[in-house]
């Protein structure tokens, strides 16, 4: 009498996520181990990744070299990167001009811009709930001053 005509007492579920070529070879091992299991496989993505044909192009390797992966959605990150923080260099050239502490419009954009391309990077590129939170708050502010700077009229001195 075999598993299937007394009821399996041991059943295992083996989850598999863009493993076509080992799949097989996993199951074969796992029947021979353990030949009254029964073994079940499930194959698919997770319900919070993307469909295989969407956003498939935007994580292909584009760049590697001396351990660094480059995608598309790498540059995002790392335009985002240099936008936010250049928006300091700005800051520092303004205020080094002026003689006072200033912040140029210019850094409220710079801040939305690199806010925004950071959280596309982090909500579809990588989806990184830590990363999202961390440029939702500074974006949210940008967004916010500069709607404040740009309400703003040049007040008239006699």
């Amino acid at each position: 009498m075999n598993s299937a005509d007394r009821g399996a007492a041991l059943s295992i579920i083996i989850p598999f996520f863009n493993e076509e070529e080992s799949a097989g070879w996993v199951l074969d091992e796992v029947r021979q181990l353990l030949p009254e299991a029964e073994v079940v496989a499930v194959a698919g993505s997770p319900p919070y990744s993307l469909p295989a044909h969407r956003g498939e192009r935007m994580n292909e390797v584009i760049l590697e070299a001396f351990g660094v992966v480059v995608t598309p959605w790498k540059i995002v990150g790392y335009v985002g990167v240099l936008t936010f923080a250049g928006r300091w260099l700005v800051q520092v050239v303004a205020s080094h001009r002026s003689g006072a502490p200033t912040v140029p419009r210019v850094f409220w954009y710079m801040s939305l811009t690199g806010s925004v391309l950071l959280l596309s990077y982090f909500v579809f590129g990588k989806n990184d709930s830590v990363g999202i939170l961390a440029n939702l708050f500074p974006a949210s502010i940008a967004a916010y001053n500069l709607f404040l700077d740009t309400r703003k009229t040049p007040q008239v001195t006699a």
